[in-house]
């Protein structure tokens, strides 16, 4: 026996360390399905349910801008094939959760082609695939039972693929199929958005029989979801028929889905007040909002936390290099009376970030701090030294808006004493020469389309960031983006994303002005329509129904 006075404390620290680890452990999972979003709040406060349709209507007719000739749900990452169009015949592992009792938008998941998920340990989940989830009968198919090497087979198919597909699962180290039934998947490190990565609507399972045929396979549309693929017609639209063996009953609520493609949106505009069009999502455009309003057409907002303008100060470039000029520089904006003037109240102020949903963004009341319409905030200030410094603003020209917006800006930065002049950049120089080679002072634009909380943080703000174009590295701030990577309790991740916006706000090298608002008309007989703008979402379709057909 060891003498007390000799055991040494690093010992005794491992073997308590050993005893916690191993001898606490019962084998039972971390998280399921059923507690994973306990301590969320999914249900905003004043909901109207509506029952379920006794029969299904009879077409649920939609439209799309663009027609996609390559099918390959795994090898074009067209947001079009994903969401609204061919690929809405397949269904995933997890989809994203919509619903009149829903916060919405939201990255919160539920099971689609599983039943049940666990998570065994911080990076091992152990899906169960439901036993009622068959493919369409179509060759060479023929409707048979989902199982657990399509699950496989079609994550490995979308790693391959050389886009942004491949993004959502790169977390991925092991797949193994426990049995027909069980896919259990191990990721490199624990990963806080990783459930999400499975729902998104790029991730979808295709039947190994479509894997082992290549591209070729995507010739037959054959997926597992509430919708067969009918045919195209010419290219004038993607119709659909539903799928009578679906696995949960009554879904869809529609007997019929066709998508007309209408690549003018006045056009479109048209065919949905002639009645041709049931649901159609508008673009940013006032003048259709004045003819629905006019008509008294019915409406549906929501925000789009994954799409919006963009502003990006370059910290290496004299007079940015500094922090107070670069505050003040923020602080003479009001991006709140932007929205008014220029984009008819339809937007809001963020950094960009995709999040859970509205209650994890920075409130309204922190961000006007920071801006001409709050409280002033400690600075440098700016020192011009007797002589006014030349500021180049280069502005995405996408629209009349972003160059109203530009000049707004510049009207505001002049009013500082510095002297601004604004550059107009086509898609492609704006692709080049900002995103592409980082070449510019202050730069307005589009953000790039990063559907996931850690790939925007990780690739946008972090110091070794791939989309890192404000050139501001900061430690600290890169300890904050790694640990809520990992962090899979959900309050402590939104208390860290919430200082962490605080955080890049103050160093005033970024933000979003005006983050999309998605928009949507409505005919008066459409019940039970509540999208869901998260990582192209499509379910909701299914569950959507026409009064009185």
């Amino acid at each position: 026996m060891i003498p007390v006075k000799y055991i040494n404390l690093r010992l005794l620290l491992t073997i308590f360390f050993l005893i916690l680890v191993f001898g606490c452990d019962t084998g039972n999972p971390i998280h399921t399905n059923e507690d994973y979003y306990r301590d969320l709040i999914l249900a905003p406060s004043d909901i109207l349910l509506e029952s379920e349709p006794s029969i299904r209507s009879g077409k649920l007719s939609l439209a799309s801008p663009i027609y996609v000739e390559d099918m390959d749900v795994h090898m074009n990452n067209s947001p079009i094939l994903a969401a609204y169009g061919p690929g809405l015949a397949y269904s995933r592992l997890l989809r994203f959760r919509s619903g009149s009792e829903i916060l919405m938008p939201t990255m919160a998941t539920e099971c689609d082609l599983c039943d049940r998920w666990s998570q065994l340990d911080s990076t091992t989940y152990e899906f169960h695939i439901r036993d009622d989830a068959y493919w369409h009968d179509i060759e060479p198919v023929s409707g048979r039972q989902v199982n657990s090497e399509d699950i496989i087979q079609s994550f490995k198919r979308q790693l391959g693929s050389k886009n942004t597909n491949a993004e959502m699962l790169k977390d991925i180290k092991t797949m193994e199929a426990i049995d027909e039934d069980v896919v259990r998947i191990t990721v490199h490190s624990p990963n806080s958005d990783f459930l999400s990565n499975l729902a998104q609507g790029v991730s979808k399972i295709v039947p190994i029989e479509t894997n082992a045929l290549g591209a070729t396979g995507f010739d037959y549309i054959i997926g597992s979801g509430p919708w067969i693929w009918q045919a195209s017609k010419n290219m004038q639209g993607y119709y659909f028929e539903a799928n009578p063996i679906y696995y949960e009953e009554g879904i869809p609520y529609s007997d019929n889905l066709e998508i007309q493609i209408i690549p003018d949106p006045q056009t479109r505009l048209t065919a949905f007040l002639l009645g041709k069009i049931d649901i159609l999502e508008l673009e940013r455009d006032p003048t259709s909002y004045s003819i629905l309003q006019e008509n008294n057409i019915k409406t549906a907002q929501q925000l789009d936390f994954t799409s919006g303008l963009v502003m990006s100060l370059n910290t290496l470039v004299e007079p940015l290099d500094r922090l107070g000029v670069r505050r003040e520089i923020i602080r003479s904006l009001d991006p709140w009376s932007d929205i008014a003037g220029i984009w008819e109240n339809r937007g809001f102020v963020s950094l960009g970030i995709p999040v859970m949903d509205k209650s994890w963004i920075m409130p309204r009341s922190k961000l006007e701090t920071y801006f001409r319409s709050g409280d002033t905030i400690p600075g440098e200030g700016i020192d011009l030294g007797g002589d006014a410094i030349n500021i180049k603003i280069s502005v995405a020209e996408y629209s009349s808006k972003h160059i109203e917006y530009g000049n707004r800006v510049a009207q505001s930065i002049g009013e500082l004493g510095l002297r601004p002049t604004v550059e107009l950049l086509d898609i492609n120089e704006y692709a080049r020469q900002i995103w592409k080679s980082g070449h510019y002072q202050i730069f307005i634009g589009p953000s790039m389309p990063l559907s996931s909380t850690n790939s925007y943080l990780s690739s946008v703000f972090h110091s070794r960031g791939k989309h890192n174009l404000h050139n501001y590295r900061d430690e600290y701030l890169d300890v904050m983006i790694d640990r809520q990577v990992s962090e899979l309790d959900f309050t402590s991740r939104k208390k860290i994303l919430m200082d962490l916006q605080e955080y890049i706000i103050s160093k005033a090298f970024w933000i979003m002005p005006v983050g999309d608002v998605a928009s949507w008309a409505i005919q008066d007989n459409v019940r039970n329509f509540h999208p869901n703008t998260f990582g192209l979402e499509y379910f909701y379709f299914a569950e959507t129904w026409i009064d009185g057909t």
